[in-house]
């Protein structure tokens, strides 16, 4: 009985010391601290928003609105870069992409800790002819680069979304020698229309 006794006492004294190293354990876990990625309200046609400095091998990526905490502070120069959702396979003949007309009366902006960020993508190319021009959208994703020393929180913020742009809406950056003729009506009554 007494070995009975002694063997329950060192058990128990062996769990109290588990548990305690254990809570110990999880305090140090929590310990850390570093940048921390905040999205509280996610926008519509987005996939991701990731944050990256040059100076760390790790990144913050969010899928949904929340918040992300890097193990270290990032410092020097920080890419912010949101992409945007993907076109169906069969979506490919009626819309061009997701993504940003310059033209557009609502236009998707991005606000870092309240200040907004300009877009570093350039506009889409497309070949008309032999001589690649420049149209009047932005798709595939957004990009802006920033100093994040010194800066313990990033908060992002939306203005609008990305839009699912119709292949009609495309117009060239330079419209000066073209004219657009709009031939769908046309196909009703027509085999072949060339212009």
């Amino acid at each position: 009985m007494k070995k009975l006794l002694i063997f329950a006492v060192a058990t128990a004294l062996c769990a109290m010391s588990f548990a305690c190293l254990s809570c110990k354990l999880e305090e140090e876990e929590k310990g850390w601290e570093g940048t921390k990625l905040v999205v509280s309200q996610w926008p519509e046609n987005v996939t991701t928003v990731r944050l990256k400095a040059d100076t760390s091998t790790f990144s913050l990526p969010l899928r949904n609105a929340g918040s992300m905490m890097a193990s270290e502070y990032f410092s020097g120069n920080t890419v912010l870069t949101i992409e945007y959702d993907r076109l169906n396979d069969n979506e490919y003949g009626e819309y061009y992409g997701y993504g940003i007309r310059t033209d557009s009366q609502a236009p998707f902006k991005v606000f870092i800790n309240g200040v907004e960020a300009e877009n570093e993508v350039l506009s889409d190319k497309i070949t008309l002819g032999n001589e690649e021009v420049e149209v009047n959208v932005i798709t595939g994703s957004f990009k802006a680069s920033f100093n994040v020393t010194g800066v313990k929180t990033v908060e992002v913020t939306f203005e609008n979304a990305p839009e699912k742009i119709l292949t009609k809406d495309i117009r060239l950056t330079d419209e000066t020698i073209y004219a657009y003729i709009d031939t769908s009506a046309l196909f009703e009554n027509f085999k072949q229309i060339s212009v």
